[in-house]
């Protein structure tokens, strides 16, 4: 079984002190500063602003494709010492639109991070009022397209870098992964917030 594995630098957090930003990143990581704002404030019909994730399944997904994502979801939770994330399946919508658009292209990158992940999640989700602080994306190639082990292999790339470590590690709460395929390659993408 051939395999070859790429990752882009993962990002981490921008610190935001009144109205002054400092972008940081830990020496010797692979990390890269990035910041996220949401540029407006979404409001629900009820008048209320949407913090949390409100589905409770996969949102527009085939029944592979939400099985990788789901594996993706528990292996990550098996890096942390603190709560586990909870899978936001908004988020998840928005990182596996960003995974199409990587496969589209052949590349992985964080073009765009985190402005246009927040305008596909207020678009999707009006109501949506959060912030993607921290983003992975990797891409890998498989002719065994089973989905626990496609996903065990994306958490153990990111694990072995200390920047996507740190972001699986980071005190978020939730977590969008989202997973695409074009024939024996796949990519994926994990939002946190």
């Amino acid at each position: 079984m051939k395999q070859i594995y790429l990752m882009a630098p993962a990002f981490a957090f921008l610190i935001t002190l009144n109205g002054c930003r400092s972008d940081v990143s830990r020496p010797g990581s692979h990390a890269t500063a990035s910041s996220s704002t949401l540029s407006s404030n979404a409001i629900a019909s009820n008048g209320i602003a949407a913090t949390e994730p409100r589905f409770t399944s996969c949102y527009k997904g085939d029944t592979w494709t939400c099985a990788v994502e789901a594996a993706i979801v528990k292996e990550s939770n098996t890096l942390r010492s603190t709560s586990p994330l909870t899978q936001s399946f908004e988020s998840s919508y928005v990182a596996r639109t960003w995974s199409d658009s990587q496969a589209e292209t052949g590349q992985i990158s964080h073009l765009g991070f985190p402005e246009a992940r927040q305008e596909v999640l207020v678009s999707a989700f009006p109501e949506a009022n959060w912030d993607f602080l921290a983003e992975n994306v990797a891409m890998l190639q498989s002719s065994d397209p089973d989905a626990k082990k496609i996903a065990k292999q994306f958490v153990t790339m990111w694990k072995n870098s200390p920047g996507h470590l740190m972001n699986i590690q980071g005190p978020f709460t939730y977590m969008g992964v989202g997973v695409s395929r074009i024939g024996n390659t796949f990519y994926a993408t994990q939002l946190f917030h």
